[in-house]
């Protein structure tokens, strides 16, 4: 009787529902029709204030990558107030939905890398639509490259340095990635994830009279590399030049953000 029912009110909405011959001003509505009714309301409201929160925040995750585009999705998710599973759901529509994509980072641990959520041109749009101001991630390079050079310079700015990136201020950078300033000795770091043009950078370093130079590697086999090169090629400034792991500049919860252990 019940399947009849539905396909009944399936085919015909509530054309079942009839005014009362002695009584043409009252309609009859079935009890279990009211009460399907108010279920079906409540769901409704219910589906309502859901899509509220999902969208607040999602707004939240917008504002918050506005501030700091380089936030890991620890760091995102607890900046936000959300649960990885609520962080994680939140992630997953913006990507479907083409506007934001995951950024993988290498931190130089075996095995563990680090992700970061990254807005599209899209993702962009949508949120300065909601009167988000965007400037996006400065620096220059992959994302990767332009992350660790913020990283570097939160880092040093936390130990009181005066840090630049690398264009971020024309006609005063002298195109190290970061540029570092503090009781008059100026130190200038370079990122180096593929070692390209690693002996052209530290020369035009040295040129532009920085005291020390700082090289940022993701990887052991990096390491060796920048080294060798170095004494083969840069031995008189050998003293000058530290090798230092990305990892490094990272807070302690995010070194094993994927639960892999270190090297």
């Amino acid at each position: 009787m019940d399947s009849d029912i539905q396909r009944i009110l399936k085919d015909r909405g509530r054309s079942l529902i009839r005014p009362i011959k002695d009584n043409p001003g009252l309609v009859h509505f079935p009890k279990w029709l009211v009460a399907a009714s108010e279920k079906e309301k409540k769901a409704k409201e219910g589906e309502g204030l859901e899509n509220r929160s999902f969208y607040r925040r999602q707004r939240r995750i917008f504002e918050e990558l506005a501030r700091d585009p380089v936030l890991t999705l620890t760091e995102l998710y607890g900046r936000c107030g959300l649960a990885s599973k609520e962080g994680g759901q939140i992630k997953g529509y913006l990507v479907r939905h083409g506007l934001a994509v995951v950024q993988e980072i290498n931190t130089g641990r075996r095995g563990n890398k680090i992700k970061c959520l990254e807005l599209t041109g899209k993702g962009i749009k949508k949120a300065e639509s909601l009167g988000i101001e965007y400037r996006g991630l400065s620096g220059k390079g992959s994302f990767a490259h332009r992350f660790w050079q913020h990283r570097v310079k939160g880092y040093f700015e936390g130990k009181g340095y005066i840090a630049r990136l690398e264009g971020e201020h024309p006609g005063v950078d002298d195109l190290a990635d970061v540029s570092l300033e503090k009781d008059g000795e100026r130190i200038a770091v370079e990122v180096e994830l593929s070692g390209k043009h690693m002996l052209e950078n530290l020369k035009r370093d040295f040129e532009n009279e920085y005291d020390v130079v700082i090289v940022v590697v993701t990887t052991s086999k990096m390491e060796k590399l920048v080294n060798t090169k170095i004494e083969e090629a840069l031995s008189l400034w050998r003293e000058r030049v530290m090798v230092v792991r990305a990892g490094e500049f990272l807070e302690k919860n995010d070194r094993n953000e994927d639960g892999f252990e270190d090297d």
